[in-house]
C-alpha cells in the first residue's frame, strides 16, 4: 500500500517540489529537465528577474478607422443558477511534528522518481517559511530572455473570444490560447489563469477550487467560473504547472506575448485572496514566460501597479481605464505601452478624448464576440 511521505515540516519552495515529484498521476510529475531547472533556479532571497526588452518600433497607421474585430475569453452572459454545493459570489470592479529524518526520505523518495539526487537540492534554513502567512513568497530567479513589447500607439483587436481575419492597419491582437496567431502582427496570448473557463472545474484538481467555510466551490457569478484557490505556495506551484505548459504552447505557436486574464481577483473576492497570494503566482508565470521569451502584460488590477517591476510585468492591458479613471495610472506606470479595451460609449469617448493621441485603445461589446455575430461592436479612435 502506497504511503505518502510526511512533507509538513519541509520549507517552501521544497516541499511543492516534493509534492510535485510524488503525484499520484506521473503526468504530472516534472519531467528531469524541469526539475533540473527548478533546483537550479531556488534562489536564495527574493529577487526579481531581469529580462531584456526590445519594444517593437511604433508608428501610428495612417487611418484610424477600421471596421472589425473581436472576441473574447468569458461571454458577458448571466452566470447559472447556485447549485447546492457551490458559492457564488458577484464579482464588482474596484478601480474593476514529523521529524527531519523523515522529511529527508520524503524528498529522496520524491527526487528519485525523476532520477535526480537528493544532493541537488539545497536544504537550507534561508528557505524555511514555515510561519509565513497565506500568501507566502515566491520567489523567482535572474533571467538573460529577450522579450519582445507591443509597438504603442497603435491599432489593435480584442479577439480572445474567436480569431478571424484582423482589418487592415491592424499592428496588435490578443486571442485566446487555444487559437492560431494573427501573421504579421504582433500577437498576444490570452489564458485564464486565476478562474477555471466556465464548465471545465473537472479539468483542474478538486481541492485546487476555492471553497467557502461549507466547503462549497467560490464561483464568478458573472461568468459562471470556478475560483481557483491561489493561498498557498503549494498549491500556487500546481497552478502554475498547468498554466505554464499553457505558455509553452503560446510560445510555440508563435505568439509574442501573454496575457494573464482575472489578476484582479483579490478585488472581487477580499473574503478569500489577497493581493499578495495573487503576485506570487503571477511572479511563476513572468518567470516561465520570460524563460520563453515571451514578455507578459498585466491584465486590469491597478492597486497593484506599484509592484510591477517586482513581479516581471511588461506592458498593461486595461479594460475600461477610462470609465474608471485609471489610464493616467496605467500609462504613467508602463510609459505609454498600454493596450485600452472599453465597452461604453462613454467609456470610449472618454479614453479617446483623452488617451486617443498616446495609447492603443479599442472598443468592444461587452461580450466581445467575433464580428458577425448579434450584438458586436468595434470601434476605433
Amino acid at each position: 500500500m502506497y504511503e505518502a511521505p510526511d512533507l509538513s515540516g519541509v520549507a517552501e519552495p521544497l516541499r511543492s517540489i516534493a509534492e510535485r515529484c510524488l503525484d499520484k498521476n506521473p503526468a504530472a510529475r516534472p519531467g528531469l529537465d524541469e526539475l533540473r531547472r527548478i533546483l537550479r533556479e531556488l534562489p536564495d532571497t527574493d529577487v526579481p528577474a531581469v529580462v531584456s526588452v526590445v519594444p517593437v518600433a511604433t508608428g501610428v497607421p495612417d487611418a484610424a478607422e477600421a471596421d472589425r474585430r473581436a472576441s473574447r475569453t468569458h461571454p458577458f452572459a448571466p452566470g447559472p443558477a447556485a447549485d447546492e454545493g457551490r458559492t457564488e459570489a458577484v464579482g464588482t470592479r474596484t478601480g474593476h511534528g514529523p521529524r527531519r529524518r523523515r522529511v529527508l526520505i520524503g524528498i529522496a523518495a520524491a527526487l528519485a522518481v525523476t532520477g535526480v539526487s537528493i544532493a541537488a537540492v539545497r536544504l537550507g534554513s534561508h528557505h524555511d517559511d514555515a510561519s509565513a502567512s497565506p500568501t507566502g513568497s515566491v520567489s523567482t530567479s535572474p533571467s538573460t530572455a529577450t522579450v519582445t513589447l507591443p509597438p504603442k500607439h497603435v491599432q489593435w483587436d480584442y479577439q480572445i473570444g474567436g480569431a478571424y481575419p484582423l482589418a487592415a492597419g491592424a499592428r496588435v491582437v490578443s486571442r485566446d490560447h487555444d487559437s492560431e496567431p494573427a501573421p504579421g502582427v504582433y500577437n498576444i496570448c490570452n489564458i485564464n489563469v486565476f478562474q477555471a473557463q466556465k464548465g471545465e472545474e473537472r479539468d483542474w484538481d478538486s481541492d485546487l477550487l476555492l471553497r467557502d467555510a461549507k466547503a462549497d466551490v467560490v464561483y464568478d457569478k458573472d461568468w459562471g467560473e470556478a475560483i481557483l484557490d491561489i493561498r498557498t505556495a503549494a498549491e500556487r506551484q500546481r497552478i502554475a504547472a498547468k498554466l505554464n505548459s499553457w505558455i509553452d504552447e503560446c510560445a510555440a505557436r508563435g505568439y509574442k506575448a501573454v496575457e494573464p486574464d482575472d489578476y484582479d481577483v483579490f478585488t472581487r473576492f477580499p473574503k478569500y485572496l489577497k493581493a499578495g497570494q495573487a503576485e506570487a503566482l503571477m511572479k511563476l508565470l513572468s518567470a516561465h514566460a520570460h524563460d520563453k521569451g515571451l514578455a507578459i502584460a498585466q491584465k486590469n488590477a491597478a492597486e497593484v501597479l506599484s509592484d510591477r517591476a517586482s513581479v516581471g510585468l511588461d506592458f498593461a492591458v486595461a479594460e475600461e481605464c477610462a470609465e474608471w479613471n485609471e489610464c493616467g495610472e496605467f500609462a504613467e506606470a508602463y510609459g505609454d505601452n498600454v493596450l485600452v479595451v472599453e465597452y461604453t460609449a462613454k467609456g470610449m469617448a472618454k479614453a479617446c478624448t483623452g488617451w486617443g493621441g498616446t495609447l492603443s485603445i479599442v472598443r468592444r461589446d461587452a461580450s466581445v464576440v467575433p464580428k458577425g455575430t448579434g450584438g458586436y461592436v468595434h470601434q476605433t479612435c
